[in-house]
């Protein structure tokens, strides 16, 4: 009876259990299968490219409200009512302007010279020829002013003095001796003219001068009696060069010659007479080199 019982309940426990294992597996089916899921967005978006800058406008071009746009101006233009507009020389790099007579010859000319240097005047008195010699300090000044950035004019004093004792060398007419005499002096006065020879300052200069010879003591040799010359024409001629020190002073090095000839009434016409020799003159030559301050 029993038997029967269990044999009636088996297919009943059968169906009960695929009945509830057919949700489980289906479920554990769902489980194991993969499933793939977008990934996920990126929540800071990478910022946005900058825009290329515009280009300037355009000469004249006008923004709205606004005057036309020109550019920046020129060196020199002047806006209404303001001062010229220059850049600034560390963008140019132009060198600073200078002022009005830097490193020109214009306006008023000074000039102070003075050097060494050796003289030779020489006479001759009815066949009796005498020569001074000696060495000299040469001493001149000179005041004018620029005609032309080239050309000056001027008016100058001068002086060539004896070093030490001059020598009076004598002969002719059976005479062949050799005196000394102190204090030597050749002055004069006149104007001039100085050429500046292109940008470097070498200089011609040139002065036409009544001059006069002045001697402290007599000379034998020739019947001359001490005390100054009647005046005479002499010739200056000087060649040199001059550096810039300053806006407007120079200093110079310059050679320098002086020739004339002066009539001399001090020489006597013999031993016996006080009268002046006739046409009695010297025939005077220096040579010196000269350092030269000028102003200009």
């Amino acid at each position: 009876m029993r038997t029967k019982i269990l044999l009636r309940l088996i297919p009943f426990l059968v169906a009960l259990v695929v009945a509830q294992a057919g949700p489980a597996h289906a479920q554990s089916g769902a489980a194991g299968t993969p499933t793939f899921k977008p990934a996920p967005a990126d929540p800071t978006p990478p910022p946005p490219q900058a825009a290329p800058a515009p280009a300037p406008p355009p000469p004249g071009y006008a923004y709205p409200g606004y005057p036309p746009y020109y550019g920046y101006p020129p060196p020199g233009y002047a806006y209404p009512g303001y001062p010229p507009y220059a850049y600034p020389n560390a963008y140019t790099n132009a060198p600073p302007p200078q002022q009005p007579g830097w490193h020109s010859h214009d306006g008023f000319f000074l000039n102070i010279s003075g050097g060494f240097g050796g003289f030779s005047y020489t006479t001759n008195n009815n066949g009796t020829k005498g020569t001074l010699t000696g060495s000299a300090v040469s001493l001149e000044g000179s005041m004018g002013a620029a005609v032309t950035p080239h050309l000056i004019v001027f008016g100058t004093l001068y002086e060539v003095n004896s070093m030490n004792s001059s020598t009076f060398k004598v002969s002719g007419n059976g005479n062949n001796n050799t005196e000394s005499t102190d204090n030597v002096t050749l002055v004069g006065f006149g104007p001039g003219v100085t050429y500046y020879i292109g940008e470097h300052n070498y200089y011609l200069s040139g002065a036409l001068a009544l001059s006069r010879l002045r001697l402290e003591t007599g000379l034998i040799g020739i019947d001359r009696n001490s005390g100054d010359s009647d005046w005479g024409v002499t010739v200056k001629a000087t060649f040199g060069k001059e550096w810039w020190v300053s806006d407007n002073w120079g200093l110079g090095l310059a050679g320098q010659v002086v020739l004339g000839s002066i009539k001399d009434s001090k020489i006597l016409g013999g031993v016996n007479t006080d009268a002046p020799a006739p046409n009695a003159s010297w025939s005077v030559a220096a040579f010196n080199v000269l350092f030269s301050a000028s102003f200009n």
